[in-house]
């Protein structure tokens, strides 16, 4: 089966904003005051900060804002760093040299994923680490995705090999992997490794099989090794709209969001996805890229997906800069 693969230096795409959430609130007489909260999960009350209240039976660390100005004040900052990461992913311009793993890939562990996201290892070595990139997989994969798509979490260790991550229907089942190089993972920026899971993530969201029939005779629309795109579907509305009648693209800055997204249609859609995720619509302009992920807020099926992940790398951030502002 074809696998999915995005280099260490293209730093993969971007993402996420959305940030404070609704927790409670509290009438005093004709009084009522809103009550917002961050959460952090976490595997000990040491990994609280000073400001945080820990949560024995969910495991989280939380603070709320002690204001609806201090709340919009986070928020903004949340949406000036996803702009940036957009900035920087815009003017990458690294040369697309994607290089695929050996056959001989040396794989550190290999778990199963089960309904509830709970990883079980199957083989190799167990450890922190590696579970703590499972965790931030975990909480950029909407559960209707992870829940249903995703059977293996595999990571592997090759140093000299410039692929960050992976992910393929390796057995052609209609479940997917998801595979990350650690010797990769832990030199890279949080940014960094964070977009390439959105990315990664991006492909089974148009791939998997309520987007794609396995069974491709006859084929009627986009033919690809999973099998025939449905026509509904946005990967589907997005080749046909954008590489129907493309061959061979040069990068053009007005009509790709990256270099990378000129190596096909299915690469092309998951950095715009990963564009969709990060940007807001009052930044996108009339060019063909901006067009194309304008194009994305059509499907409420995307636009759900995309605030569970700007609401999880939101609340990542502010608990960050709420750090760096208290200490």
């Amino acid at each position: 089966m074809k696998k999915y693969y995005i280099p260490l230096t293209i730093g993969a795409l971007a993402l996420l904003g959305g940030i404070y959430y609704y927790l409670t609130y509290y009438q005093d007489e004709e009084e009522v005051a809103s009550l917002y909260a961050y959460e952090t999960e976490v595997d000990d009350p040491s990994e609280c900060a000073s400001f945080e209240v820990y949560d024995s039976k969910r495991k989280i660390c939380s603070f709320e804002c002690t204001s609806e100005q201090e709340c919009d004040d986070l928020q903004q900052k949340a949406d000036e760093e996803f702009a940036s990461w957009a900035d920087e992913l815009t003017n990458d311009n690294t040369p697309v040299a994607e290089k695929k793993p050996s056959g001989d890939v040396a794989i550190v562990a290999r778990y199963s994923v089960t309904p509830t996201e709970t990883i079980v290892l199957q083989s190799g070595e167990d450890g922190d680490e590696t579970r703590a990139i499972w965790d931030a997989i975990r909480k950029l994969s909407p559960d209707t995705l992870s829940n249903n798509y995703i059977e293996v979490y595999e990571v592997f260790n090759e140093p000299n090999d410039d692929t960050l991550a992976f992910v393929d229907d390796e057995d052609g089942n209609g479940k997917w992997r998801i595979a990350i190089n650690v010797a990769g993972y832990t030199t890279s920026s949080d940014r960094e490794n964070k977009t390439t899971i959105i990315h990664e993530l991006a492909h089974i969201i148009s791939l998997n099989t309520s987007q794609v029939n396995p069974d491709t005779s006859p084929c009627t629309t986009l033919k690809l090794d999973e099998g025939c795109v449905y026509p509904d579907s946005p990967l589907h509305i997005f080749w046909s709209t954008y590489w129907k009648d493309i061959q061979n693209p040069k990068f053009d800055k007005n009509t790709f969001v990256t270099e990378y997204a000129t190596t096909n249609e299915v690469e092309d859609f998951a950095e715009t996805f990963a564009f969709f995720v990060l940007k807001q619509q009052t930044e996108l302009g009339t060019s063909i890229k901006d067009q194309k992920i304008r194009s994305l807020y059509s499907f409420p099926l995307l636009v759900a997906i995309r605030e569970d992940m700007r609401s999880a790398l939101s609340k990542d951030i502010i608990r960050k800069k709420k750090i760096t502002t208290r200490y």
